[in-house]
């Protein structure tokens, strides 16, 4: 069996410009499909991340609240602050976190969006959910009024959609209206402070502050909130606390409404799930293109060995031995191929992440993805093999001796 292999490392490069041509035709196919399955496997895993994150969460607003925040909803979808207290005492609820929410403009973030969302929230109470403001990975937390922390999702958007990083100690110039007339519109600049990565990019897209900041901006009174953000001891305890939210405020006015970030990445993951199975489908093609090189070269390689084949039967080859000997040659050129293919993947990963640095954490080559390029590149290279070496079984040793 060595003897046999060694006879098949050698015909496979017997003509190498041949071999080169279908290691490289593999190698194209195979670094596509790294490609493609590292960027699956890293958006899975940050989306993971987000949800073992915020799926404790419920979030509670006004019934008039669009989306359950009430961002754009005027004070008609705003509730009372004193809601806080009466979902604090609820059972299971480790922590609550009142939220102002207002829009403003992004010309000064220059994101790719057209507006953002700024978060108004007690530091305290934050900290006590490990929200934002314990979550800073450069610069600091807000410690007084007009200053802000911005989430890394939201500051990578403006570095793609501008090629501008937003700098520690930059400035949001906000304008607010005057309520009365003949009175200037007044003028302030937020400063940035910190950046934070919370891990749940929904949060990651937003600018924090404080409530008081907020509050002059929106022009929201000082009894009222946009949402309550309750976290839940468990997830187990998800339902079970929301019913006793919506039992707590049922003849409530203004009434309210539940959302649980676990239905919302319920949502998110089947959408997830359909762009992954897509990715998948695409990675293999690219992979069955590069196998073709591997079929047409076995291919022609037993049609110009013909004579060889003849002559190795005629001394007691089997047609087993010929066989063997094929898929082995079509093996060793799908293997070299894929790892070729790997190392390319690699690097085209490696250049990717290091001139769009948010791609780092979204290109994942994990073992899993590793492991599944070499199981399909051992099955091209069986299936290129198999129909060359059927028909090199197929050589009749007198009749192809006596054409030659």
């Amino acid at each position: 069996m060595f003897s046999l292999f060694i006879f098949s490392l050698r015909n496979a490069f017997r003509k190498k410009g041949v071999a080169v041509l279908a290691i490289i035709g593999v190698g194209v196919g195979v670094s596509l499909m790294v490609f493609i399955l590292a960027s699956s496997a890293g958006a899975n895993q940050a989306f993971n991340q987000s949800f073992t994150k915020a799926a404790g969460e419920i979030t509670i607003s006004s019934e008039n609240a669009p989306m359950g925040l009430g961002i754009s909803g005027g004070e008609a979808s705003l509730i009372p602050k004193s809601y806080v207290e009466r979902v604090e005492k609820i059972k299971h609820v480790e922590s609550v976190s009142p939220r102002v929410m207002t829009v403003i403009s992004s010309k000064s973030l220059k994101t790719a969006d057209p507006f953002s969302i700024l978060v108004g929230v007690d530091p305290e109470r934050d900290k006590k959910g490990d929200g934002p403001t314990t979550a800073i990975f450069e610069g600091r937390s807000f410690s007084k009024d007009e200053e802000v922390i911005v989430g890394k999702v939201l500051a990578q958007s403006a570095k793609i959609a501008a090629r501008q990083e937003i700098k520690i100690g930059d400035k949001i110039e906000i304008i607010i209206p005057s309520k009365e007339p003949g009175i200037p519109p007044e003028k302030i600049n937020l400063a940035i402070v910190g950046k934070f990565e919370t891990g749940n990019f929904l949060e990651d897209y937003y600018l924090f502050s404080s409530e008081k900041t907020v509050r002059k901006i929106a022009g929201f009174p000082s009894d009222k909130i946009n949402s309550i953000v309750a976290e839940v001891d468990s997830l187990e305890n998800i339902e079970k606390v929301e019913k006793a939210i919506k039992k707590e405020f049922k003849n409530s006015e203004p009434p309210i409404q539940t959302l649980l970030n676990k239905d919302i990445f319920t949502n998110l993951e089947n959408t997830l799930n359909i762009f992954t199975k897509f990715r998948l489908l695409i990675s293999v093609f690219s992979g069955v293109a590069g196998g073709m090189c591997i079929l047409i070269v076995m291919l022609i390689s037993v049609i110009e060995r013909k004579k060889e084949f003849g002559i190795l039967k005629a001394v007691g080859w089997s047609n087993i031995n010929i066989i063997l000997s094929i898929l082995i040659e079509s093996l060793i050129l799908s293997i070299i191929g894929v790892i070729f293919g790997l190392l390319i993947g690699q690097f085209g990963i490696f250049i990717s992440g290091y001139y769009l640095e948010f791609l780092r954490e979204y290109l994942l080559l994990s073992w899993q993805v590793i492991v599944f390029v070499l199981n399909f590149g051992v099955i091209v290279g069986i299936v290129g093999g198999v129909y060359p070496s059927w028909q090199a079984s197929r050589v009749a040793p007198m009749e192809t001796l006596r054409n030659e």
